[in-house]
C-alpha cells in the first residue's frame, strides 16, 4: 500500500493519495493487523495535504489525520506509527498557509502536543508558528513571539535568521503599552543578527519596527535610527526602498548629515551602500 501511496503522491493526486490511504487504514481497523499505517503512510498523505495551498480545508484535514495517528500510535505504543517532527511540521505550514486567527491556535496546540508526545519542536517548527502568529494574530503578535522564543530556548535551540527577522516584524506590530521593551528587543535582536550577518530583509522590517515604536521623540527617532542606518550602509544592504524609509524616520538635519554629506557630487551613493543587493 505504501509504495501505491507513494507513487499517487509523487503524481501530485491528492485525492489517489487519500483513497488509498484511507483503503489502508480500513483494512487495518477490520481486523488485518499486518497492515498497520506506518509513519511513512502518514507522512506521505500529510505532506501532500501541506502543498495544497489551493485547498480551503488542507489544514483541518492535515490535523484530523494527524489526530488519527496519535490514537493510533496511543492505542498501540508502536513506535512505528509515532508521529515525527517532520509530520508535526507539515501540519503546521499547513496551518499557516490556511490564515486566520484560528490559525494561531491550532499551531501553539500542535507544539502542545509534540511536547506532550517527547517530540522536540525544532528551529522549523518555531520558526512556522511565530510566522504564523505574525501574519494572522498582529494584536498579541509581539508577546506570543517572545514567548515562543523563549520557549524555544529553554530546549536549548538558538534562533536563526530566519527568527531573529519574525521577532523584529513582531516588534513592529507591538502595542504601544510594550513599545520600550519591543524596542530594546528589537536593538538586541539587531545586535545578534550582525554577529552573524543580516540581510535586507533585516533592515527592511527594523525600518517597520521604528515607525511603530519611535513615533513622538525626535531626538531618540534620530539617535536610534541614525545607527541602524549607519550599520545599513556598513552592511551593504541600501536599497532604494530602505533609501526613502530612512529619510522619512530622520530629521532633516540628521539627513543631511548621514547621508547628503557622504553622497557624490553627483547624487550616487557609495558603492559600498549597495554592494550586498542582488541584482534584479
Amino acid at each position: 500500500f505504501n509504495a501505491i501511496i507513494r507513487a499517487w503522491a509523487q503524481a501530485n493526486n491528492l485525492d489517489r493519495t487519500g483513497k488509498t490511504f484511507r483503503r489502508l487504514f480500513n483494512h487495518y481497523q477490520a481486523g488485518h493487523s499486518q497492515l498497520m499505517p506506518n509513519t511513512a503512510s502518514f507522512s506521505m498523505y500529510i505532506s501532500l495535504l501541506s502543498k495544497r495551498k489551493d485547498l480551503k480545508d488542507a489544514a483541518t484535514k492535515a490535523e484530523e489525520i494527524l489526530k488519527e495517528m496519535i490514537e493510533l500510535h496511543k492505542i498501540t505504543g508502536r513506535d512505528e506509527c509515532k508521529p515525527d517532527e517532520g509530520i508535526f511540521n507539515a501540519v503546521l505550514i499547513s496551518w499557516n498557509q490556511s490564515g486566520g486567527h484560528v490559525s494561531v491556535t491550532h499551531s501553539i496546540a500542535i507544539l502542545d502536543q509534540m511536547e506532550e508526545l517527547n517530540v522536540s519542536p525544532d528551529t522549523f517548527s518555531f520558526n512556522t508558528v511565530m510566522r504564523t502568529v505574525v501574519q494572522d494574530d498582529r494584536k498579541d503578535a509581539y508577546k506570543k513571539v517572545m514567548e515562543l522564543k523563549d520557549r524555544m530556548t529553554s530546549l536549548g535551540l538558538e534562533p536563526n535568521l530566519n527568527i531573529f527577522n519574525i521577532i523584529l516584524n513582531a516588534c513592529a506590530a507591538a502595542k504601544s503599552s510594550d513599545s520600550d521593551s519591543a524596542l530594546g528587543t528589537a536593538l538586541y535582536t539587531l545586535g545578534r543578527i550582525r554577529d552573524n550577518g543580516a540581510n535586507i530583509v533585516t533592515y527592511t522590517t527594523l525600518t517597520k519596527a521604528f515607525r511603530n515604536l519611535l513615533r513622538s521623540n525626535i531626538e531618540t527617532r534620530d539617535k536610534v535610527a541614525g545607527s541602524a542606518f549607519k550599520m545599513c550602509c556598513v552592511d551593504g544592504f541600501l536599497s532604494a526602498d530602505l533609501e526613502k524609509q530612512f529619510r522619512q524616520l530622520l530629521s532633516d538635519m540628521a539627513w543631511a548629515e548621514l547621508y547628503s554629506k557622504p553622497v557624490n557630487s553627483n547624487g550616487s551613493v557609495p558603492v559600498e551602500w549597495r554592494r550586498n543587493l542582488k541584482a534584479n
